[in-house]
């Protein structure tokens, strides 16, 4: 991708960037006059795939004619227009969409479209790619797949338990959530996660249950120490084993997680997020604060490991980590 400051209008995406010399140096494709920020596919790029583009085929595309945005809080691929009859087009995707996340990959964290290409180069066109959009003009955020499923208000852990769950603290910091999020990757790179930046007392390691080890597991929180032994301080394990298929199941790992004498049960609900499945279990009023714990026991469709996810929530910043976390929370890699 290059980056200039030729004005493109309204238009002009498909046309040449052309130097002083009359030399073609790439295909523009999208713009801002607000920033001045304009940008074109390299020639190099376009060579390759030159015989196909001519005889009318689209080369990875979706549909969508859109560009990188990030502001801190929100990151992902702005939708300028969508392509009638394309797979955008038929998922429900709209002009004005942020496209957040693609695969479960979250766009645009670096403020470019590179990954968002990176996932396109690896799919066919016609393959099914589950896909969230923040729609501004609805305040909704929406989930669903590309060749598959249709754009649905997505449900929102936060949103279902805002009156039930955490405790404002009133402060300012609080009410403005977590300024940044960092990806986490367990050291056999297996396992992956978005959590605050600020839960930087991480822990990489083994995933031990029942007191054998039997997966690998990623801990954080602000203090590793706090989070185990209050209820004043968040944080997140993330955890998953294929030898536990077969000696186990999700029942009766949420069993093993007991928090009775402290908190209030408010029940087992089953748990779908597109990719996994299985149930989840949550604690409010945990020793004697507005703190609560969320344990969600799941797999894959394949059966081909178990996973445990638990969250801390302690004041309202956390219910929007909550979400991050189980938006992101994935097995990537060959598990040990």
């Amino acid at each position: 991708m290059l980056e200039h400051d030729a004005t493109i209008n309204p238009g002009n995406s498909g046309g040449p960037l052309v130097t002083g010399d009359g030399k073609v140096v790439g295909i523009n494709y999208a713009g801002s006059s607000e920033t001045s920020q304009y940008y074109a596919i390299s020639y190099l790029e376009a060579q390759e795939v030159l015989d196909q583009l001519q005889s009318g085929e689209d080369v990875d595309s979706i549909g969508v004619n859109g560009t990188a945005v990030s502001d801190g809080f929100v990151s992902g691929i702005w939708v300028a227009s969508v392509e009638s009859g394309s797979p955008a087009s038929n998922a429900g995707i709209q002009p004005g969409d942020i496209m957040t996340s693609l695969e479960r990959l979250i766009l645009a964290t670096d403020g470019t479209m590179s990954d968002y290409c990176d996932i396109l180069r690896t799919r066919s066109a016609d393959d099914t790619m589950a896909i969230e959009v923040l729609r501004y003009a609805t305040e909704e955020q929406l989930a669903g797949e590309l060749n598959g499923d249709e754009l649905e208000v997505q449900f929102s852990f936060a949103q279902e338990f805002a009156d039930d769950v955490g405790g404002d603290t009133g402060s300012t910091e609080t009410a403005a959530g977590y300024a940044e999020y960092t990806t986490l990757t367990d050291d056999t790179g297996a396992l992956q996660v978005d959590v605050p930046a600020e839960w930087s007392d991480v822990s990489l390691g083994a995933w031990t249950f029942n007191e054998q080890d039997v997966g690998v597991s990623i801990v954080a929180a602000p203090n590793r120490e706090s989070f185990y032994g209050t209820w004043g301080t968040p944080g997140m394990f993330f955890g998953a084993s294929s030898s536990l298929v077969g000696q186990t199941d999700i029942n009766t790992m949420l069993d093993s997680v007991d928090f009775s004498e402290s908190c209030s049960y408010s029940g087992r609900e089953a748990y779908d997020d597109g990719l996994y499945t299985g149930q989840y279990d949550l604690w409010t009023d945990c020793g004697g604060t507005a703190t609560s714990f969320f344990v969600i026991a799941m797999g894959p469709a394949d059966q081909s490991f178990l996973g445990l996810v638990q969250i801390q929530v302690v004041d309202d910043r956390d219910l929007e980590a909550l979400d991050r976390i189980i938006q992101t929370f994935q097995v990537v890699g060959t598990l040990p």
